[in-house]
């Protein structure tokens, strides 16, 4: 056997053993170990030599590799709408996407059934992913993407390319066929692979269980700003090229509506503070509420000191336990998240102190300082409307007394209602 053989083979090995490691709960040795290991398969790959897995790619001075343009590096085709596409930037500059799109191939036609038009620009290291928008309670995906899009709807016999200015650059099964290539599997694109195909090769990727979508918007690779990116790789500040080091939770939320850290993996740590963890169909959130232990809020009043762990209704954490939460910043449906996450509980019975609100809120905006936060209100509240209640455990309360409708105060919508003082707090330590 070759030496890139055997070294395809560690590569496949060690991500098996971190994915198997990242399962294990509560646990310091799992995420050491994680981390220990991605240090001598990186090394291994420059001592071997990483251009022979490679298509001529371009290398920097200090013997960095950078791919020459974008690949897919993720493919998941698994239950209901789970489906989704990960775009990787092994170059060295960030690049802009209006040129590219996703076009898929469906039931073996050699004609395109889609073209999936990206936006925005790519930081180099950085991923971008694409996912069915049908937000069903069997779709794990959608809060993961950069872009959700109705025309992705493949089905495991369904060629996907990636095209650049109208020529294809990467390819995932084969146009004009319908060999059942990729059927509810995730598939994730062995690191030392720098460049995409026009003939799709499946001694590329490494085949995980349906479903798995642990790891989805990160990609670990040789090729890149920083050799490889991954879980575990982010120092707390956010550009994605420390060891692992815990990142407040008020800079993960940012001091906007929007995090600063969308897009890359973090570690936060804090006290879970709500707990909806379980299935959709049940009206749970499929995750809980974590927040910053007391002592440790910043010092930026705009800034919310909890956020929402999205982890797919998995039942791994209690009300009062202390963990660490490594995982992608998400934005999903206007809330900050942390997507898919490894969870490790670290003690139980710990509390914070709630936050005092008051209302009326000054502006809409004000809300989004206690997104996610265990809050308390000293004056009375009204409960105006419980629509929401029996799916995501949510209510409008009122600090002014009830509320007029929208439309008897000239339309102003739900805008008004908050205008008017109103929050839909999701969170509740004594629930």
């Amino acid at each position: 056997m070759g030496d890139i053989d055997c070294l395809r083979r560690f590569i496949r090995f060690a991500r098996h053993l971190r994915t198997r490691v990242a399962n294990v709960k509560g646990t310091s040795t799992a995420r050491e170990f994680s981390m220990r290991l991605r240090v001598p398969a990186v090394a291994a790959l420059s001592l071997i030599g990483v251009s022979a897995f490679v298509a001529a790619p371009a290398q920097a001075a200090d013997g960095t590799v950078f791919a020459d343009d974008l690949f897919i590096s993720e493919y998941v085709e698994g239950g209901g709408f789970n489906k989704a596409l990960e775009i990787y930037n092994g170059t060295d500059a960030e690049v802009d996407l209006s040129a590219y799109s996703i076009e898929p191939y469906q039931n073996g036609t050699t004609t395109r059934s889609a073209s999936i038009g990206l936006d925005g620009t790519l930081a180099a290291g950085d991923t971008y992913v694409v996912a069915s928008n049908n937000t069903t309670s069997t779709n794990d995906v959608a809060a993961l993407a950069d872009l959700t899009s109705g025309s992705i709807q493949w089905n495991g016999d369904d060629a996907v390319t990636l095209v650049k200015a109208g020529q294809i650059i990467d390819v995932m099964g084969i146009i004009g066929e319908r060999p059942s290539w990729g059927t509810d599997v995730t598939l994730v694109r062995d690191a030392a692979v720098c460049a995409g195909v026009t003939t799709y090769d499946a001694s590329q990727w490494d085949s995980l269980a349906k479903d798995t979508v642990t790891g989805l918007g990160t990609h670990e690779s040789v090729c890149g700003p920083a050799g490889t990116t991954g879980p575990g790789d982010g120092d707390g500040d956010g550009d994605g090229d420390g060891d692992g080091e815990v990142t407040p939770i008020g800079a993960v939320q940012g001091a906007t509506d929007t995090s600063p850290s969308a897009g890359q993996e973090v570690t936060v740590e804090g006290v879970v503070v709500g707990d909806y963890q379980g299935a959709s169909s049940a009206g749970a959130l499929r995750g809980f509420y974590v927040q910053s232990r007391d002592g440790e809020h910043d010092d930026d009043p705009a800034t919310s000191e909890a956020i929402f762990v999205f982890n797919a209704g998995a039942d791994e954490v209690d009300l009062g336990d202390e963990v660490s939460v490594t995982g992608a910043v998400a934005e999903y449906q206007g809330q900050t998240q942390i997507a898919n996450a490894a969870v490790e509980t670290l003690s139980t019975g710990a509390e914070v102190t709630p936050t005092e609100v008051s209302l009326p809120f000054t502006d809409a905006a004000e809300a989004e300082r206690y997104e996610g936060m265990l809050v308390t209100f000293p004056g009375e509240l009204t409960v105006t409307e419980i629509y929401l209640l029996g799916r995501f455990n949510e209510v409008t309360l009122s600090g002014i007394g009830k509320a007029r409708p929208a439309h008897r105060r000239g339309g102003a919508g739900s805008r008004g209602r908050r205008a008017a003082g109103q929050q839909q707090p999701r969170q509740d330590q004594g629930r």
